[in-house]
């Protein structure tokens, strides 16, 4: 299967909505050794990640570099695990950070080798609280990576065939260029977060009609719980006040660095609501 060439010479690439929602990207460049997190995955599913160590943002740019790299090629065909079959690509690490804006130089290219490692340790285990009599299912993104010289110009990478038809078929379209501006920035605090808070609004754009064609939308509001979910809050012992603060901080540097919508808190509903729509209705009325 091939790439498709709109991607080439860009910094566009696709993401599984999913992954972004439930992968375990904390908000944190503080790395946590043998990481756990089980979050509920459906009404009686829930998801155990575990890695080698805490993966963040950085990874989660990583990943989209990666995914990128199988859009613009045409992916080899590399086997089978247990009846898994393996789509392989090779990515070169000194095209990536240059891309993302840092120096061309071993130091860095291993940074970038040892967030693909982070991302390749990532199991993932789906089982059921409530079915006893049914075994939990055991899977990963990427199965085997492999320097191609001492160097690190190269990396192979082994994926989940699966994985890759799925985000190619199906997967959100987002501009890695947003991403690396937002990880640049120099800000002392809650860049990370609101790394995260912009992908998580990626994945959850609405499709609207505008002049006769579909374009995808900001959502209008989104729930005070859902987003202390997304920025990992309630894995904290933050009040709730705390946590609101954090929010309206992320939205405030996703409006001043990347233009997107402004979202304002309603206390009544608990809901962040978009500022120009709100006054839009008020104007009608």
């Amino acid at each position: 299967m091939s790439g498709n060439n709109k991607f080439k010479s860009k910094l566009e690439t696709k993401l599984d909505h999913k992954t972004l929602h439930y992968m375990p990207f904390m908000p944190s460049r503080k790395r946590q050794k043998d990481f756990k997190l089980t979050t509920q995955w459906k009404s009686d599913l829930f998801l155990e990640i575990t890695a080698n160590e805490t993966v963040n943002t950085t990874d989660l740019i990583t990943l989209g570099f990666i995914t990128r790299a199988y859009l613009e090629q045409s992916f080899i065909k590399a086997g089978e695990i247990k009846g898994r079959e393996i789509a392989e690509i090779t990515i070169d690490l000194e095209r990536a950070v240059k891309e993302r804006d840092i120096k061309n130089e071993k130091n860095n290219r291993n940074t970038f080798f040892k967030s693909i490692r982070r991302l390749w340790s990532v199991e993932l285990m789906f089982f059921s609280k409530e079915r006893k009599d049914k075994p939990p299912i055991l899977t990963r993104y990427f199965y085997e990576i492999e320097p191609m010289d001492w160097s690190l110009k190269q990396v192979k990478i082994y994926a989940n065939k699966r994985y890759i038809e799925h985000i190619l078929d199906k997967g959100i379209t987002v501009n890695l260029s947003n991403f690396v501006e937002l990880e640049n920035i120099n800000l002392k605090r809650y860049k990370e977060h609101a790394i995260l808070l912009f992908a998580y609004l990626l994945g959850t754009k609405t499709m609207k009609e505008f002049k006769n064609r579909k374009i995808p939308f900001y959502k209008e509001r989104y729930s005070e719980n859902e987003l202390f979910n997304t920025l990992k809050l309630n894995f904290t012992q933050y009040p709730d006040k705390e946590k609101r603060r954090i929010v309206k901080e992320c939205f405030k540097i996703l409006h001043k660095y990347l233009n997107l919508p402004e979202y304002i808190y309603n206390p009544i509903s608990k809901n962040f609501e978009r500022k120009d729509l709100i006054e839009k209705r008020l104007k009608v009325n």
